[in-house]
């Protein structure tokens, strides 16, 4: 079974509620650090070896917001996911 034949994981926490407010949206600690849920690496994957096509978000990254490696991003995109994110 390849990627080809389209299978995609979605994760909805409802952030996505908090748009437009960028403030609300991105929420962001003192520091600057971004926080809000993403994929683990583990999770990613899990996913890589199932050959799933695609990976989707409702926040800014599939990786967590105070992520600094950005591991899933690299894991989906190197293997192929296609990657999507939240864009209302």
């Amino acid at each position: 079974m390849g990627r080809s034949q389209g299978r995609h994981r979605f994760a909805a926490d409802g952030l996505g509620a908090r748009w437009p407010d960028a403030q609300r949206y991105r929420n962001q600690d003192g520091q600057g650090r971004m926080h809000f849920p993403g994929f683990s690496a583990e999770a990613v994957k899990v996913l890589i070896e199932r050959k799933v096509s695609g990976l989707g978000c409702d926040t800014l990254s599939a990786d967590y917001g105070a992520s600094t490696d950005f591991a899933v991003h690299h894991l989906a995109l190197g293997s192929g996911i296609v990657s999507a994110r939240e864009s209302s």
